[in-house]
């Protein structure tokens, strides 16, 4: 199943198309009388072989398409071939653009068959070319389940969707589109066609290898295979599932058994760790992270963040009367330290007195508190200071 959308700024006709492998699978149109923005959506339904695939959607006009992730994507899911699962793409046949139609007549239809109890999702699409107000209507065995409507203030074309999910009983079934509007709508294959996708309300256990017991024709699993637990409901129904694994951050508390699931815990936070950093841990006493928190170093077995000291020949800016030069630590110091330095030695050799620095998580200040007693002095010509 394949939904992509996106919006464009441009002036005139602007079409999407989607394409699957090389081929074109489906085609949006739109228009606009002025340059202005307008969003388009392209869908498919269909079988694909085991391998490697590629899908996009692309333009014949250039420099039109897109406006960042927010307003265009493409979603893909990929169901396996199980018994029950069917999908369906049924093109517009009509002939003409727009094609002769009367009023709610059948635009498109597929009749199919269900083999057991489904869920249906149903996403049909058509263009049109009309001025003023029109609507296309989904109706699923006779009841109508969705309706758009567009509205342009010229004759021109322009693209409507309608979507349905819902469940469907095991038997015979009929989805179609059609409008109260005639004679506007369809542009062929390319511009119109209505997707449908059957999933079985209950999958069958068998065909995923697992053992099972028939009880009045139903499978029902008796056992299941190693990575997976048995799951029973109040009607008695037991189903295999999946065991679950820990994600990022957390520790298998207790493991998966044959009739309960994994059990994952949180990993204890490491104190002053990053917090987007990646935490792990085997149980609640042993968690690692591989970043600190700013200001903090990581222990070499990365279970503790300590705070970060301040490494010798760390420099801090002082401008004292009409001096500025750099202070220079002359050893390490601990964060939360106060150390008492020489002016003369440490910041400017004409100057004595001492000044007070402070170490917080690896950054060096001079205090706010002590004031530095720095005094500038002179040498006389005969060795002392005046």
């Amino acid at each position: 199943m394949v939904q992509g959308h996106m919006i464009r700024n441009y002036q005139g006709r602007a079409d999407l198309q989607l394409y699957i492998n090389g081929a074109r699978k489906d085609q949006t149109m739109t228009y606009t009388r002025h340059k202005t923005w307008d969003d388009a959506s392209v869908s498919f339904s269909g079988m694909m072989k085991n391998g490697t695939h590629s899908i996009w959607m692309q333009s014949p006009i250039k420099d039109t398409w897109g406006c960042g992730p927010d307003w265009g994507d493409l979603d893909v899911v990929v169901l396996p071939i199980v018994n029950g699962v069917a999908v369906f793409q049924t093109p517009d046949a009509r002939k003409g653009c727009p094609a002769k139609a009367k009023k709610n007549s059948k635009l498109i239809e597929k009749v199919f068959t269900a083999k057991v109890d489904s869920v249906v999702m149903i996403t049909g699409h058509m263009s049109r070319i009309v001025q003023g107000n029109s609507e296309l209507q989904l109706y699923v065995d006779g009841a109508k389940q969705d309706t758009a409507r567009r509205f342009t203030s010229l004759r021109q074309g322009a693209d409507a969707s309608v979507f349905f999910v819902g469940s469907i009983s095991k038997g015979k079934h009929s989805i179609w589109l059609q409008s109260p509007d005639e004679d506007i709508w369809g542009g062929e294959a390319e511009f119109g066609d209505l997707d449908v996708v059957l999933l079985p309300t209950r999958m069958h256990e068998a065909k995923f290898g697992r053992k099972v017991l028939s009880l009045h024709d139903q499978a029902k699993c008796a056992s299941c295979d190693s990575k997976f637990y048995k799951q029973t409901d109040q009607d008695d129904n037991a189903a295999c599932l999946a065991c679950g694994t820990c994600s990022v951050g957390q520790y298998m508390y207790s493991r998966c058994s044959k009739s309960t699931n994994t059990v994952c815990a949180a990993c204890t936070p490491v104190a002053n760790g990053l917090q987007n950093g990646t935490l792990k841990c085997t149980n609640a006493k042993n968690s690692a992270i591989d970043k600190c928190a700013p200001g903090y170093t990581l222990g070499n077995d990365k279970s503790k963040c300590t705070e970060t000291p301040c490494a010798k020949g760390s420099t801090v800016s002082l401008s004292f009367n009409v001096t500025t030069d750099k202070v220079v630590l002359p050893n390490q110091m601990n964060s939360g330290a106060t150390s008492t330095l020489d002016c003369k030695g440490d910041w400017h050799q004409g100057y004595r007195g001492v000044i007070t620095v402070e170490c917080k998580l690896g950054q060096l200040t001079v205090s706010r508190s002590k004031k530095p007693t720095c005094k500038q002095y002179n040498v006389s010509p005969f060795g002392f200071s005046t």
